[in-house]
């Protein structure tokens, strides 16, 4: 009799359990449902329902991780992640996206660690040597970073970001020729990218090779009209080669886009002062104090008594 009754139970609890995880599978595909209509929340309450049914089932917590990051609940995010990293713990995928919620929330050591575990699982990852760069830059660790976009790059070389992010990295760093060098790809990958020529023209700029500044500048706000800072920069260097009124009128494009620019009005302030307008230099100076750029008010007090 009581091994019948055992029977019994187990065919019971196998029954349920059995039963369980179909409803937890037709809850948690109505969960991604929502997800895919960009129903988040109502998406993370399927969530919850499905994984009080099927608590192991790492691909739960993932998605349900994935649904509070689209909500900014960034925090909230790692909980899951670590859930579902303690039921499929070789994972690669998992700690990339656990590390990349931790830059969120500006945690970057613990980010480096999960793109590094993603990396001792998956070492082919190129995107955990960008994402795990990322983290080092803000740690102000960019000859570290540098190493792993140069990984990243052997694994990938015809990743634009990858590049890019070199170019930015090696312009920080002071090596103007290898930042060129990277940019120059990015740009051969990406030909309307606005930002590789920016970086270029401001690169060109500190280089005093004005020339090729106005000519990348130029490229920035072909690919992008409304370019507020490109415009900022070849008004300086406009300035830098004596063509004052080419420079007012780029500092004047900028300030069109972004009227709270307070360097753009001080700069245009100075330009108006070098062609003898005074009153138009004076109101800028005035306009970019107020803004605060204090600086202004120095040459308000030498150049508009």
């Amino acid at each position: 009799m009581k091994k019948v009754l055992f029977k019994v139970f187990v065919i019971l609890f196998i029954s349920t359990c059995f039963s369980n995880a179909q409803s937890a599978s037709t809850i948690f595909k109505s969960g991604l449902n929502k997800y895919l209509l960009s129903d988040y929340e109502g998406a993370i309450t399927l969530f919850d329902k499905a994984a009080l049914l099927s608590p192991y089932d790492s691909e739960i917590f993932c998605f349900r991780a994935l649904a509070k990051k689209q909500l900014n609940k960034f925090t909230d995010a790692i909980y899951d992640y670590t859930k579902a990293i303690v039921y499929d713990n070789k994972n690669a995928d998992l700690y990339v996206l656990r590390g990349l919620a931790q830059m969120k929330c500006d945690n970057y050591e613990s980010a480096v660690t999960d793109f590094s575990k993603a990396l001792e699982i998956n070492p082919e990852n190129y995107i955990a040597y960008v994402d795990r760069a990322d983290a080092k830059i803000k740690l102000k660790k960019n000859d570290d970073a540098i190493i792993d976009l140069n990984n990243a790059e052997k694994i990938n070389s015809k990743d634009f970001d990858v590049l890019y992010k070199k170019g930015i990295v090696e312009y920080e760093l002071g090596r103007t020729k290898q930042a060129i060098e990277n940019l120059n790809k990015a740009a051969a990958l990406n030909p309307d990218n606005s930002g590789v020529f920016f970086i270029q023209g401001k690169i060109y700029l500190k280089e005093k090779d004005y020339a090729n500044a106005i000519i990348r500048l130029g490229k920035a706000i072909e690919a992008n009209p409304d370019y507020a800072d490109a415009y900022f920069y070849r008004g300086l260097v406009k300035g830098e080669l004596g063509d004052i009124s080419g420079a007012i009128l780029d500092f004047t494009k900028d300030i069109s886009i972004n009227p709270t620019d307070a360097s753009a009005y001080y700069n245009r302030g100075i330009a108006y002062m070098r062609i003898k307008s005074g009153s138009e230099g004076c109101s800028d100076l005035s306009r970019a104090g107020e803004l605060g750029y204090t600086a202004a008010y120095e040459m308000i007090k030498k150049y508009c008594k």
